[in-house]
């Protein structure tokens, strides 16, 4: 019976001497792999991030997302193989002032204009002109451009005015270059209609 018990003792510690030094080589390998991976972590050059933006195609034209600074403005506007196409953001002092699309070089859909956050105007329908009007110091009538529908608003977002404006080739159609035309509406602060103007 002893020789039994001294049998299973020695069984047991032999397991435990095992046990420890397989327990020191495991620890040892860890230490090891984890010191390996760090250096190879510390000596390898960190990539740069690819920028999402102010990317070329392989003809050299702008592609995708263009982000643009100039002071305090910052302008994000995407293009398509050289032409704008998509959204088109203006940022002046960080807040929103313009908002808008185009489609294949030319603006679309509607086009938001903000001063400090509260909505001043929008453009939509935009398309080529082909009425022909009279202006001061032009002899004769001229057909401008382009056209689209403007709105004007009231600080409390209710509309001010709205009409027909006409622009050129070069110009825009929030200058003061452009020309009112048609019949205009103007609105007091309650949104109800006040006065109508034919130009």
């Amino acid at each position: 019976m002893k020789k039994f018990f001294l049998i299973v003792l020695l069984i047991f510690l032999l397991a435990c001497c095992t046990r420890e030094k397989n327990k020191d080589q495991l620890s040892e390998k860890i230490n090891s792999d984890y010191k390996n991976i760090s250096e190879l972590t510390m000596n390898k050059p960190q990539r740069e991030k690819k920028s999402d933006y102010n990317k070329t195609n392989h003809d050299g034209e702008k592609q995708g997302l263009w982000i643009e600074e100039e002071g305090n403005s910052r302008i994000e506007r995407y293009y398509k193989n050289g032409v704008l196409d998509g959204t088109y953001k203006r940022f002046d002092a960080n807040e929103l002032s313009i908002l808008g699309e185009y489609t294949n070089g030319k603006e679309s859909g509607i086009w938001y204009y903000y001063e400090k956050g509260i909505l001043m105007m929008t453009f939509e329908n935009y398309a080529t002109n082909y009425d022909t009007i009279t202006s001061e110091g032009i002899r004769g009538r001229y057909k401008p451009d382009y056209k689209c529908y403007y709105k004007g608003y009231h600080p409390n977002g209710t509309i001010a005015e709205e009409g027909w404006v006409l622009w050129d080739e070069g110009t825009c159609p929030e200058s003061d270059l452009s020309k009112e035309y048609g019949t205009w509406k103007y609105y007091d602060e309650k949104g109800c209609l006040i006065k109508t103007k034919h130009f």
